[in-house]
């Protein structure tokens, strides 16, 4: 039986949840679920604002994956972000520490994406988590471009929790593209 900050992960239906459990943690949030932020929520401003008491746990890289514009959203205008299955890529984001009322929230704030399990390579080594993909229906197979407030939230969000100035680069060239 795991003890301490141990950590085992659980499958629920068809997404995992990273499950910590601590004794100090147990107090305050019960179960905390593990989840990878790539888009607007990678900024302490919009998550906490969502989520107050979410704890950032620093960056992390999901493998294989490309950052995606593909939802048209009326929210921020222009396009929000979403993830790719794409062989050899990396998209960077920031893990938080969330309660299960926390999800509950996110649930509502992002019903235009489904839950999804992924594997991120961390400081600590790799870790499973969740985060949100678009649901596929909704997804523009042709992308679009994000609007400059929009990305304006994802490079905050970049260089608030230390991500690789390489990522940091490329988050800063969609911009100039937006502005064009």
């Amino acid at each position: 039986m795991a003890t301490g900050s141990e950590r085992e992960v659980e499958s629920r239906s068809r997404w995992a949840f990273a499950v910590v459990k601590n004794s100090d943690q147990g107090r305050r949030y019960g179960c905390a679920v593990l989840y990878f932020a790539y888009g607007s929520n990678m900024s302490s401003v919009v998550m906490l604002k969502r989520c107050p008491g979410a704890t950032p746990e620093g960056a992390a890289r999901l493998d294989d994956h490309q950052l995606a514009f593909r939802l048209p959203s009326q929210r921020w205008g222009g396009h929000a972000a979403d993830i790719a299955d794409e062989a050899g890529s990396s998209t960077w984001g920031v893990l938080w520490k969330l309660s299960e009322g926390h999800l509950e929230t996110l649930d509502r704030v992002e019903a235009r994406y489904d839950r999804y399990p992924v594997r991120l390579s961390n400081g600590d080594g790799a870790t499973n988590a969740m985060t949100y993909r678009v649901k596929g229906r909704l997804a523009s197979a042709a992308g679009g471009q994000p609007t400059s407030e929009y990305l304006q939230h994802l490079i905050d969000g970049a260089l608030e929790h230390g991500l690789p100035s390489d990522y940091l680069r490329q988050l800063e060239s969609g911009r100039q593209s937006t502005e064009c």
